[in-house]
C-alpha cells in the first residue's frame, strides 16, 4: 500500500502515524535507532504490506498489466489503491480528505527534526505537494509514477504506466473494492486502535 492507505490504517498517535507513513525508509529488523513509538508504526506498515502482497485479488491483479509492466505491478497497484481510496474517501471516512491531508502535513512539519534523514525528502514532498489529497486525480498519479521511474536506477516502464491504469481502470477499481475492506478487517483483528478518521458516521 502507499502513503494514504498506510496513514488511514494507522493508530492515531503521532509516532505510530509517522512510522506507518514512512515505513519504507526504515531498514532492518532492529528499529532501536528510531524514536519510541515509531517502531510500532513501521511494524504495522510491514504487516499491511505483507497482507497486501499475499492477497489473492492483488496477486491476480498483477496479470491485468501488459508483460513489460508486471515486474513493477506492485508499485503500480500501491499507487492505484491510494487513488481509489482518495476518490472514494467518503465511503471510508466522515472526516474530509482535505482536512486529513492537512493534519498529516502538519504532523510531518512539526516532527521533521525527529525523522531519520532518509525520510526528509519524501516527507517534504508529501507536505509541499499536498500529495495525500491529490491522489484522487489521475494526472497526479501519472506524475508520481514518472517521479518513481526517474528515481529507480534500473530502466523501467513506470513513466508510461498511466496508460495501463486507464486501460484496466474498471477492473482495477473492482479489485480495490474486493481487497481494501478485507485489509481493514485484517488491521482491526490485530487489535490496533483506529484513528478517528476511520469513522464513517
Amino acid at each position: 500500500m502507499n502513503y494514504l492507505a498506510h496513514l488511514y490504517l494507522s493508530e492515531p498517535q503521532p509516532y505510530p502515524l509517522l512510522g506507518n507513513l514512512l515505513g519504507d525508509f526504515c531498514k532492518g529488523r532492529d528499529l532501536g535507532y528510531l524514536p519510541p513509538g515509531f517502531d510500532l508504526g513501521v511494524r504495522q506498515h510491514r504487516a499491511i504490506d505483507a497482507f497486501t502482497d499475499s492477497h489473492d485479488s492483488v496477486r491476480q491483479a498483477r496479470h491485468l498489466f501488459a508483460p513489460e509492466f508486471r515486474r513493477y505491478s506492485g508499485i503500480i497497484l500501491d499507487m492505484v489503491f491510494d487513488h481509489f481510496l482518495a476518490r472514494h474517501w467518503q465511503a471510508f471516512s466522515a472526516y474530509p480528505l482535505a482536512d486529513m491531508s492537512r493534519d498529516a502535513n502538519d504532523l510531518l512539519r512539526i516532527h521533521e527534526p525527529l525523522l531519520i534523514p532518509a525520510m526528509w525528502p519524501m516527507a517534504r514532498f508529501i507536505r509541499e505537494r499536498d500529495l495525500l489529497s491529490e491522489y484522487r486525480h489521475l494526472d497526479i498519479l501519472d506524475r508520481s509514477l514518472q517521479g518513481i521511474s526517474r528515481r529507480l536506477t534500473r530502466h523501467n516502464p513506470l513513466a508510461e504506466a498511466g496508460g495501463e491504469i486507464r486501460r484496466q481502470y474498471d477492473e482495477l477499481e473492482t479489485v480495490f473494492w474486493d481487497f481494501f475492506p478485507s485489509l481493514i478487517d485484517y488491521v482491526d483483528q490485530q487489535h490496533h486502535k483506529p484513528a478517528f478518521w476511520r469513522s464513517v458516521s
